[in-house]
């Protein structure tokens, strides 16, 4: 008995046919997005292995729904007759992701991505997307709390507060999933405090958080005093000129401005100081 075998490879994939006659000769043949016909005989055996051909896809399945790429027939059974025919298709589909996007505290993520609206993770708060292989998403991470900034991202510290990330290359495999976290912190400032000649500064302490009863002494080295200011900190500053002197201005950053109180309150807000500065 002849029997007629039609192997059909799917858009982007491929099927090579590895056919072996009763004798044990191997033949092989290669269909790719076409049909290939062969004539076999009873007590042959083909061997059928499905390939994604192009880059971001995958082989599915068979016609009968197996999702085993390779797969060994024998055309042994009794019950074949002279002239049955035989179909076996493989299909192929695009790779698809699972893309998690999280916003830490006192910030928010916009997923912004061709053909959708864009789209807030909101602080603390976690959306997931699926995309197609090729497509592109841009992030742009930003602060919601005021006096607080962009940190980074936690898989990859160097990248910017917007990036953009294209899923193409062959490195990425269907189902593969990708996380991306937004972190933000509270503005930060270095403080260095000290005297110009015939003064000095009797005492440097900060409030946090509104505790006034309990501000914080600045201890000092050299006769600077030198530590971080928080976004929302009061800084209160006291001076003491020597005998048969008097205080005459105050320099912030190279900035003069003259005054004669020897005390001084500064708050750091986010109007006035950026993070940093």
């Amino acid at each position: 008995n002849t029997y007629t075998i039609n192997v059909n490879a799917g858009a982007n994939g491929k099927v090579t046919i590895n056919r072996t006659d009763a004798e044990g000769q191997i033949t092989t043949t290669e269909v790719s997005n076409d049909t290939e016909n062969i004539t076999v005989r009873h007590g042959e055996r083909i061997e059928l292995v499905a390939a994604a051909t192009t880059d971001g896809y995958h082989f599915t399945n068979w016609e009968d729904n197996s999702t085993v790429s390779t797969r060994t027939i024998t055309f042994n059974d009794a019950t074949y007759e002279h002239g049955d025919d035989f179909e076996y298709t493989a299909s192929f589909a695009i790779n698809v992701y699972d893309i998690t996007v999280n916003a830490g505290t006192n910030g928010k993520v916009t997923i912004n991505r061709e053909g959708y609206n864009p789209q807030d993770v909101n602080a603390n708060g976690t959306v997931t997307i699926t995309v197609s292989h090729g497509e592109e998403i841009e992030l742009v991470a930003s602060a919601t709390t005021e006096g607080y900034h962009f940190d980074n991202w936690s898989d990859d510290a160097n990248a910017t507060a917007s990036r953009t990330i294209s899923f193409n290359g062959s490195n990425y495999t269907n189902g593969d999933d990708f996380s991306y976290t937004a972190n933000f912190d509270i503005n930060t400032h270095t403080v260095s405090v000290s005297a110009g000649a015939n003064g000095s500064i009797t005492s440097v302490s900060y409030v946090r958080g509104g505790n006034t009863e309990n501000p914080v002494q600045v201890s000092a080295t050299n006769g600077v005093y030198s530590y971080t200011a928080e976004y929302g900190d009061v800084l209160t500053i006291e001076t003491e000129a020597d005998a048969g002197y008097h205080i005459v201005s105050w320099t912030d950053n190279n900035v003069t401005t003259t005054t004669t109180s020897d005390e001084r309150e500064i708050t750091f807000d986010a109007t006035n100081y950026t993070d940093g500065g």
